[in-house]
């Protein structure tokens, strides 16, 4: 037995809450704060040479 329309699984199943929201956003954060400190440590190895 199914739902009728499509949009009334999709809104049971696929809600968000306040949490989840909150949850997705700190890591997001992280992930974007650790590429940017690799990014930093490739930038420093390969300085270019001033004469």
């Amino acid at each position: 037995m199914g739902h009728s329309n499509i949009s009334i699984t999709a809104n049971l199943y696929t809600h968000e809450t306040e949490k989840m929201q909150k949850e997705t956003l700190v890591a997001f954060q992280q992930g974007m704060s650790k590429n940017e400190k690799r990014r930093q440590n490739v930038d420093k190895k390969f300085e270019p040479i001033e004469d």
